[in-house]
């Protein structure tokens, strides 16, 4: 799986999620929190059946600059 967010411009940002074959893109506002609903929604659908209160976020910087991206 592959994940871009980007800032564009005054107020903007681009994200994109790549998965095999499939790919979506949109161009959120920043002003308001599109990063942090869209991580909401990805919990959802990986733990469907389960709702605990907390997570954690671990997002650390490889050698290559990619960053890897996990929930805890």
């Amino acid at each position: 799986m592959k994940f871009d967010y980007i800032l564009k411009g005054a107020g903007w940002a681009e994200f994109i999620i790549e998965k095999d074959e499939q790919r979506y893109q949109s161009y959120p506002s920043y002003l308001t929190e599109p990063l942090e609903d869209l991580l909401n929604g990805l919990i959802k659908l990986l733990f469907p059946d389960n709702n605990p209160k907390h997570h954690s976020f671990i997002i650390e910087r490889t050698r290559n600059r990619y960053l890897d991206f996990r929930v805890e």
